[in-house]
């Protein structure tokens, strides 16, 4: 009889944390990220083990920095979701979305950074994050093209978005956004050779 209790418990508290994080989400496809964070994190206190909730809390996060100037809101936010994006892939060491939000959260952390020795190094932690996120999932062009773009604009290292984009190309020759990213490299390559 405990057994059966337990268990009806712990599915009711799943099925609980699923309906909080819908409400949530419904905030989120509204682009208001800031309103879904308190369901996401009632949703986590609810499922605690499930880890795809400590996952939308980082997307939350990393997608309410977007629109906030004060840079201690930013702060907050990427240290948060930072926190968030860790304990799901303390959890799911294997899924490649928690290491590939580790890499956007720095990515986006350099970013917004005004001391270029810090924009530096979040740049490098994202660049080895891109990293073991392409080695766990190969097969993903839009993970090379984002790693790419943080090679050029954050890292200034074409030949390393070069190569990254050729990655991209072989994987998917027909994708739009990998032709973009070549253009940009080119642009960027053209505005970097000329002489100052």
């Amino acid at each position: 009889i405990a057994a059966v209790w337990l268990a009806l418990v712990l599915n009711l508290q799943t099925v609980h944390a699923d309906m909080v994080y819908n409400v949530g989400r419904q905030f989120d496809d509204q682009n208001q990220p800031l309103l879904a964070l308190p369901f996401y994190d009632k949703a986590v206190e609810l499922a605690p083990t499930e880890d795809h909730y400590r996952l939308v809390i980082g997307r939350g996060c990393l997608n309410a920095v977007s629109g906030l100037a004060d840079s201690t809101q930013r702060e907050a936010l990427l240290v948060r979701g930072e926190s968030a994006f860790r304990a799901g892939q303390a959890r799911q060491p294997l899924n490649t979305d928690h290491t590939a939000g580790l890499a956007r959260l720095y990515r986006t952390w350099a970013a917004v950074t005004d001391d270029s020795r810090r924009r530096l190094e979040r740049a490098a932690l994202a660049s080895a994050y891109y990293q073991r996120a392409t080695t766990l999932s190969p097969i993903l062009p839009a993970l090379w093209n984002e790693w790419a773009a943080l090679s050029f604009q954050l890292l200034g290292n074409s030949d390393a978005a070069q190569s990254r984009i050729d990655r991209s190309r072989a994987l998917d020759p027909e994708l739009e956004q990998t032709r973009q990213l070549q253009r940009d490299l080119d642009v960027w390559r053209d505005t970097h050779s000329r002489p100052r």
